[in-house]
């Protein structure tokens, strides 16, 4: 019979070991680098913000770094970012024009106000700005990078209407379309929380992509009165030899058949 003092020992030993691993996990999650990239949009940043701080292992945002803008269309109140996301680490401004150590301990790039002047820059894969720069590396790199698109417009005037020319709303879709298909994950300040809880999105690489058949390979559709003469040239019978099929070529008609 098994003692009841050895079960309970069993069951503590057990508890031991899960308690050890979720700390393992936690502290795996805390060592994650996230750099931010403050760019100058400001709209539904404090919503991006405490999404972010959220996400973070019982609010420690100690694993985060952060890079401000200098000037921006809007610029960002540094207090509040340092205040929503206590214990972040604001990165000097030497290590922003060196991307690739910058990115070496960095698994993921948020950028929770993405702006128009921005967006622009690393749709036409302009590194001539520090923020660009570093997100196309990251990109290379294979870095997740995920993007608020609530400033998209932030570089508005007051006094412009509140929607946009049909043609320049056109030109931003395309241009979110152009983000999506480098691979930035977009989102809105409201649900960035829900996509950080989730993986990667996964992108097909240019290695996996199906080959383009050769041109001698491709098939064409025939067309459906193509197939209906061919039939009918199979079943109808020579006139001159009953026994073989029709070929279509007249003979019979020239010979007064």
């Amino acid at each position: 019979m098994i003692s009841q003092d050895l079960i309970r020992e069993v069951a503590s030993h057990i508890s031991n070991r899960l308690a050890a691993g979720e700390a393992r996990s936690t502290l795996a999650l805390s060592q994650q680098k996230c750099l931010i990239i403050f760019a100058g949009g400001d709209v539904n940043l404090l919503t991006a913000l405490q999404q972010i701080r959220a996400s973070q292992p019982n609010g420690d945002c100690r694993g985060l770094r952060a890079i401000f803008a200098a000037s921006g269309e809007h610029p960002v109140d540094r207090q509040m970012a340092l205040r929503e996301l206590p214990g972040i680490e604001e990165v000097a401004g030497e290590m922003m024009r060196e991307p690739h150590h910058l990115l070496a301990a960095t698994t993921q790039v948020i950028i929770p106000a993405m702006t128009l002047g921005l967006a622009s820059k690393i749709a036409a894969l302009q590194l001539d700005s520090p923020f660009s720069d570093i997100a196309i590396h990251a990109l290379m790199q294979g870095k997740r990078v995920i993007a608020v698109t609530d400033s998209i417009f932030c570089c508005q005037q007051a006094d412009s209407p509140s929607r946009p020319p049909a043609g320049l709303a056109r030109a931003i879709e395309e241009l979110k379309m152009k983000l999506q298909s480098l691979g930035i994950e977009l989102t809105t300040a409201a649900e960035l929380g829900e996509l950080l809880q989730r993986k990667p999105a996964a992108f097909v690489t240019l290695s996996h992509r199906p080959q383009a058949l050769h041109p001698s390979q491709e098939k064409f559709d025939t067309p459906e009165a193509v197939n209906e003469f061919v039939e009918f040239l199979e079943r109808k019978r020579c006139e001159i030899e009953p026994d073989k099929p029709c070929i279509g070529r007249g003979i019979c008609r020239a010979r007064g058949f």
